[in-house]
């Protein structure tokens, strides 16, 4: 006996047929709308799986190029930062060659000299470059100016005050590249090679190691003078000896016959003649330029042979003073303030005066640019012969730091253009994995074309059908 079917039986299966079709044409027009082939999970899980996945990796590809801009802008920026910068050392090389020059008045070395304090200044502020907020040149301390001038001692230094670390920016799979150059690589690398002196006082550097970094003025200082036995022949220390200039033991030479005054190595001095106003203030030096001044009003025409004594104090900060050893070969000095050690030969001392001691090698760009226009602003240097010693001594240091910013700069250089590379690297690979995102997740439009045609047709057809079934059955129940 056959199962007899229900009329409500066929009518849900028409009910069926119609609700499936008009889901699966709604999910194609769906499709069509969205361009997407996969609308939830459930269409194609395993495609949704690797699509997250591919995302994923599209995110992490997406952050890094975002690090890598910010990378870029800092890197380029400091190179250009450092380009500037080796513009302005090369312009400050030339005039320290101009004041090189000795035809040159005091007065036009002093306009050199106000050249470079410009040129100095405007190099200090490139080493501060900031931008928002981030300075380029403090390391990885980028909330610190990278450095600070101070006035110590009367003279202005440049203090780094950022720390020597580098930062790190993580390029994808390529590994990790440097983005910033230290400022106290560009400008205040130190490679020391030892320390000199320069001084026509007649001191020298000890034997013992000396410790310290960029400069350091020594003034040595003439206290009283002791002259046992010149008042025998009348003669007397002018002003007591209070301008006196010259240290340490001097023979005195008083020559009545050749009408001269000599002291130490000094070259001889014609004594006045009876009634000159000079008589009163004789002035006479010994070979490092230390004056002793001499009152002759009373003089008796006697010969006088001996020693005279100049008593003396050293400095190393400008304002404390310790008593000059004559007999020591290794004086230590210490600067509390910079922490420079310093051991001094004053053996050879025979006036009072400045001197000045650098760190060779260990001198940054802006102390070398200070003691340069220090230089050129003192007449004395020029008189006393040492404006070339200490110009050419600062412009090998010029020179040192102007090495220092052009590798800064091929250094930034070379990261730029690896950054440049990782960041088109990364943008490939972003592409591919929308690709490979697009081929599991887009819809193929010719064939949502035929699905829809094909959904339409077999709706048209189940309800053409289930018309057929209701008709038939309807006519059953009128008959």
């Amino acid at each position: 006996m056959s199962p007899r079917v229900s009329t409500n039986t066929g009518f849900r299966q028409v009910l069926n047929g119609i609700t499936f079709n008009q889901l699966r044409l709604v999910r194609t027009q769906n499709q069509a709308s969205t361009g997407k082939r996969v609308l939830q999970p459930s269409d194609d899980p395993a495609a949704m799986s690797r699509t997250i996945q591919l995302m994923q990796r599209s995110a992490q590809a997406q952050r890094a190029m975002s690090g890598i801009v910010l990378g870029l802008s800092d890197s380029n920026l400091g190179a250009s930062t450092l380009e500037d910068a080796s513009g302005m050392i090369a312009d400050a090389r030339v005039l320290v060659l101009q004041g090189l020059n000795g035809t040159l008045s005091d007065e036009d070395r002093e306009a050199i000299a106000s050249q470079i304090e410009l040129i100095r200044e405007q190099l200090l502020d490139a080493a501060n470059f900031q931008i928002d907020g981030r300075h380029l040149f403090s390391g990885t301390a980028t909330d610190k100016q990278a450095f600070e001038e101070l006035s110590i001692g009367g003279h202005l230094r440049a203090v780094y005050r950022g720390n020597h670390d580098t930062k790190y920016l993580r390029i994808g799979s390529e590994g990790e590249v440097s983005t910033n150059v230290p400022g106290s690589r560009v400008f205040a690398h130190a490679n020391p090679s030892g320390a000199s002196l320069s001084s026509k006082t007649g001191l020298e550097l000890g034997s013992s190691a000396h410790s310290g970094s960029g400069f350091e003025h020594l003034v040595l200082r003439h206290d009283s003078t002791s002259a046992p036995g010149l008042a025998a022949a009348g003669i007397a220390l002018a002003a007591g000896g209070a301008d006196d200039t010259f240290l340490g033991d001097q023979a005195l030479v008083v020559d009545p016959v050749a009408g001269t005054i000599t002291l130490g190595d000094g070259d001889p001095v014609a004594i006045p003649g009876p009634g000159s106003a000079a008589l009163v203030d004789l002035q006479v030096a010994n070979g490092s330029g230390g004056t002793i001044h001499l009152d002759l009003s009373g003089w008796s025409s006697a010969a006088f042979n001996g020693t005279v004594s100049g008593a003396g104090s050293i400095s190393i900060d400008g304002s404390t003073f310790e008593p000059i050893d004559f007999a020591s070969a290794d004086q230590q000095i210490v600067h509390a303030a910079t922490g420079a050690i310093v051991n001094l030969d004053m053996t050879g001392v025979e006036s009072a005066g400045e001197a000045l001691l650098s760190f060779d090698g260990a001198v940054n760009v802006f102390d070398a640019l200070q003691i340069i226009a220090e230089t050129l602003k003192d007449p004395n240097a020029n008189e006393d012969g040492l404006l070339a010693e200490r110009l050419n001594r600062m412009l090998d240091e010029l020179d040192r730091g102007h090495s220092d910013v052009l590798e800064g700069m091929g250094k930034l250089g070379a990261q730029s253009s690896r950054m440049n590379n990782a960041n088109s690297n990364l943008g490939d690979l972003d592409v591919r994995i929308k690709g490979l995102v697009s081929d599991r997740m887009d819809a193929d439009y010719s064939e949502i074309a035929i699905d829809l045609a094909k959904g339409q047709l077999s709706l048209q057809a189940v309800m053409a059908v289930g018309s057929r079934i209701l008709e038939t059955s309807f006519v059953r129940f009128l008959s």
